[in-house]
């Protein structure tokens, strides 16, 4: 069975292959054609080409899982088949429908190879993590590694708290990071994953610490977007407020 992430991104990639026989149907290529000789009469501005691909990786984000069950050359052919279709020059002689079945078993046989992959994985990492000098590892999993001590508020369940944090997976795959964005992350602490609600509330303000935090305290089997089931994941922490 695939996990709500792996469904969605299937609706989404079945959605975006049948859009040619829809539109066939209802005779969407005029318009296309109207509009294409639209913008090249100048009657619209020439758009930017980095907001274009800026426009381009915002849709890919939709399809981020992909990149956690499919090889290289397999998502270029993907990425082909997309750029096909919103070109109409794709294979009218593939039905998506009829590979409906196919693409889910390829997708749920992958995302299995990649959820053990990454238990394996997290396992080593995790018994890493727990023998480096000075780290602690709670009765839940939990590894806590403190890297500078606060000297301000500790929080509780019911606060909310700012800071700043990046995120990896156990092979060095940062998937999440607000440093990188430049901007710190409010939110309250009891509504986040229990590795960051166990971890942060040893935590004082001003200080800063790692947390590696086991699967069954983060996104559990199914895991979510970049981040596989069964991953461990690893967190640099810096505490900045408490509300």
């Amino acid at each position: 069975r695939l996990s709500p992430e792996y469904a969605t991104m299937l609706a989404v990639l079945t959605a975006v292959a049948s859009f040619t026989a829809r539109g066939a149907a209802r005779n969407f290529a005029k318009p296309t054609q109207r509009t294409i000789r639209m913008l090249g009469s100048g009657a619209a501005p020439k758009a930017d080409e980095e907001v274009l691909y800026a426009l381009g990786l915002n849709v890919a984000r939709n399809l981020g899982e992909l990149k956690t069950v499919l090889m290289p050359e397999e998502l270029r052919i993907v990425g082909k088949a997309i750029q096909d279709k919103l070109l109409d020059e794709d294979n009218k002689d593939i039905d998506p429908a009829a590979f409906a079945p196919d693409m889910q078993k390829l997708l749920g046989e992958r995302q299995l190879l990649a959820q053990g992959a990454a238990v394996e994985a997290g396992k080593a990492f995790l018994a890493d993590a727990a023998a480096r000098e000075g780290a602690v590892q709670t009765e839940s999993g939990l590894v806590y590694e403190e890297v500078r001590e606060g000297t301000g508020a500790q929080p509780t369940a019911d606060q909310k708290v700012t800071a700043h944090y990046t995120g990896t997976l156990a092979d060095g795959t940062i998937f999440d990071s607000s440093v990188a964005r430049g901007e710190p992350l409010t939110f309250p602490l009891g509504g986040v994953i229990k590795g960051w609600q166990e971890g942060l509330q040893m935590m004082k303000v001003g200080g800063k610490a790692v947390l590696t935090i086991p699967s069954d305290l983060a996104y559990g089997p199914n895991g979510t977007g970049p981040i596989p089931g069964g991953a461990v994941l690893k967190f640099d922490v810096e505490l900045l407020s408490v509300e």
